[in-house]
């Protein structure tokens, strides 16, 4: 997973296809470093997956870009198109299964 240092790197990674989980956490949060390290292990086993964490305290603009105003949440594009939006909790396992399902058709 790549930890994003400007907005600039998320938009061409979802502006060249493919399919991009995006990971949104702020510093404060006791189980953001976990759940970070979830999400990755998570997208690793899907290698066409590109996958970017993104600390809302590092880059706040990146909140009203992709509308995320509750963290720690997850974000997923297909093809430049929002599919996947998960707040009010993060679930690694809802995320697997997902990307399962996406490359298993």
């Amino acid at each position: 997973m790549t930890i994003v240092e400007e907005l600039d790197e998320i938009n061409d990674a979802i502006d060249t296809g493919g399919t991009v989980v995006l990971f949104f956490w702020r510093e404060e949060q006791p189980d953001a470093s976990q759940l970070f390290n979830q999400i990755k292990r998570t997208c690793r086993r899907f290698p066409p997956v590109q996958a970017y964490g993104i600390c809302l305290d590092e880059i706040p603009m990146a909140a009203s870009r992709f509308n995320i105003f509750i963290s720690p949440a997850v974000v997923i594009y297909v093809h430049g198109r929002q599919r996947l939006k998960q707040v009010h909790g993060v679930y690694p396992e809802q995320l697997h299964d997902y990307l399962k399902a996406l490359y298993t058709r």
